[in-house]
């Protein structure tokens, strides 16, 4: 029996078990069995549970199906990784070094204990102390530990089976590690609400993922916009389905429309809306354990053909549209006259864009269902060939019977195909009239930039102003890429600095604990006064050696954030005199038609 999404999801919740902060006087080992979805999976590995910990926190299991005699079915086996626990630091820095700064060998859980310094140094080990005070605080990062314990399982699982079919799955962080591991491992992988893992890709690792979003099937709900979604969709494979409801984004519209609040206040309002959207428990599943949306449809392996996920994309556009006017009428002035022509332009592309996403979905998705049916009727008349019981007549007696009856390739396969292409054909027709009306939104948007002066000046010839305006519009095209580039770069410039600000405090409330625990142990052991000069000296020097690393990658991320604004400025000058000298050029052929 295959796995389904459902038990892929159960595995997913019970992997939890392996970890000791939530569970430290028992957890789940190699041996056990669990219950997923009434059929019995045992443990056929573990790691990071207290009989053996992992020095990143990293926890992951390896299950297998019990067969009707009892016996472990090698023939299918998971490994499943676990998500963040937001009470283990080592996890929450490894989303931060890990996944958010693309750390990809060695991570830093924690700064050298001053207690620790001083603890080896009353033992004798004076040379030493410190050294290996940093070297106890140095970790693999846990999607480099994800792999090896992959590359053990897969060891194990084939001296049972050599043709083992090995999968993998996790929630949050540990379907990030999942995901991981399936790239490096070449397996499939079935998971739930992963943060994109692009930051610790090669560029042709990522073109690979975005190639073949089959082999990872990431499920996000839209809504979990803070946690599953806050590094993006660079690999592609996210499929994004709607499990609750729509209301994170139809509540922050209402908010980024309430004029009576500033824009901070607009984003509190937002963020305290998205933790609910991210728990494992929102998914729903039916009878045949297939993932299934809000209104019941089947989840296929990619986000296209859900009419669900389609309005919720629209709606997302429009919360950028209202996020953005709400920025631009911020002062409190109005709109120019150009930034409410390019917010009108903004809401009918948004308009003219879901229609055509509309029709291409309900093509694409009778594409798959022409295909499907061709080969359930194909393998339907196939059975015609030698029918169940019968026995006695020969195979040509066999066709006889059933043309005679009516039943013949043609009128089974031949028609259904037939039927099938006429809705294929119909679908096509539509997506080509949605296009065509797209085209003629774009052409009326451009025909309102220009209205004003053509009627203004009672131009009769149009050949050589028409000319003219492509040439305008091409500029103003480029103009609006480079500014949208820019914006896409500043936006990756702000979720780096919050990443470093994060850190930064991470770190200190560390400091803090140690210090204090430090000075806890001196004033216990009535220490000498000369260890408190040693303490604070050591303190100071581990907060300077943080604090200097981290301004480092800062600075260096500042000097980008230079460059891409001087590189912004010099292109947006070059491309401002063209677009002038392009209207220009206009106003004279429009001059000369007069």
């Amino acid at each position: 029996m295959n796995i389904t999404d459902a038990d892929y999801n159960k595995i997913a919740t019970y992997v939890y078990e392996i970890d000791p902060v939530d569970n430290p006087d028992k957890q789940l080992s190699v041996g056990e069995t669990i219950d997923i979805n009434g059929r019995q999976f045992q443990v056929i590995d573990a790691t990071g549970n207290n009989a053996e910990p992992t020095d990143n926190s990293m926890q992951a299991m390896a299950v297998a199906p019990i067969d009707s005699q009892g016996n472990v079915d090698y023939s299918q086996v998971v490994v499943s990784y676990v998500g963040t626990n937001f009470g283990d630091k080592k996890d929450i820095l490894n989303d931060l070094e890990n996944l958010g700064m693309g750390f990809t060998d060695t991570m830093m859980v924690g700064v050298p204990s001053g207690y620790g310094v001083i603890k080896r140094i009353m033992e004798g080990d004076f040379k030493n102390a410190v050294q290996k005070e940093f070297t106890e605080n140095i970790v693999p990062v846990q999607s480099k530990t994800a792999v090896e314990f992959a590359q053990r399982v897969e060891k194990k699982v084939r001296q049972e089976n050599p043709n083992a079919i090995i999968t993998t799955n996790g929630h949050s962080l540990g379907e990030s590690m999942a995901l991981y591991t399936a790239l490096k491992m070449g397996w499939n992988n079935v998971g739930f609400n992963g943060p994109d893992i692009h930051n610790i890709l090669s560029e042709e690792e990522i073109a690979y993922m975005q190639a073949h979003p089959e082999q990872f099937r990431n499920f996000r709900n839209p809504n979990d916009m803070f946690l599953g979604n806050i590094l993006g969709n660079r690999t592609g494979v996210a499929i994004y389905v709607n499990m609750t409801d729509a209301s994170f984004v139809d509540e922050s519209l209402r908010i980024l429309q309430d004029d009576k609040l500033s824009w901070k206040e607009k984003a509190d309002k937002i963020y305290s809306l998205g933790d609910k959207y991210h728990s494992y428990n929102t998914w729903r599943f039916n009878n045949k354990g297939q993932l299934i949306d809000e209104n019941g449809n089947v989840v296929t392996n990619t986000a296209k053909g859900n009419a669900n996920t389609l309005i919720l994309e629209t709606k997302t556009r429009m919360l950028r549209y209202y996020g953005m006017k709400s920025l631009l009428t911020e002062s409190g002035g109005g709109l120019s006259s150009n930034e409410q022509i390019f917010l009108d332009s903004e809401q009918a592309t948004i308009g003219a864009n879901a229609l055509v996403n509309a029709a291409q979905q309900v093509l694409d998705q009778i594409k798959i269902e022409k295909q499907r049916g061709v080969e359930e009727v194909e393998s339907l008349f196939e059975t015609t060939k030698s029918p169940f019981m019968v026995s006695s007549l020969s195979p040509d007696e066999i066709r006889s019977a059933f043309e005679a009856g009516g039943v013949t390739y043609i009128s089974v396969v031949e028609n259904v195909e037939s039927s099938l292409q006429n809705k294929l054909n119909k679908a096509s027709q539509i997506l080509d009239e949605m296009t065509k009306l797209k085209d003629k939104i774009a052409a009326g948007i451009n025909k309102k930039t220009r209205r004003g002066y053509i009627f203004g000046r009672g131009i009769q010839s149009m050949e050589k102003f028409e000319l003219a305006q492509r040439e305008v519009e091409k500029k103003t095209k480029e103009l609006e890429e480079l500014e949208e580039r820019h914006r896409e770069k500043l936006q990756e410039f702000e979720e780096r600095n919050d990443y470093f600000q994060t850190a930064r405090r991470a770190i200190q409330n560390i400091l803090d604990e140690k210090y204090e625990e430090t000075l806890h142990y001196l004033r216990t052991t009535d220490a000498d006064q000369d260890f408190y000069g040693i303490l604070n000296r050591e303190m100071e020097s581990y907060q300077m050696l943080s604090e200097d690393a981290l301004m480092r990658a800062q600075k260096k991320l500042e000097l980008e954030f230079l460059k891409e604004n001087d590189d912004f400025r010099r292109e947006r000058r070059y491309l401002d005199d063209e677009l002038e000298a392009a209207y220009l050029r206009r106003r004279i052929a429009a001059d000369d038609n007069n």
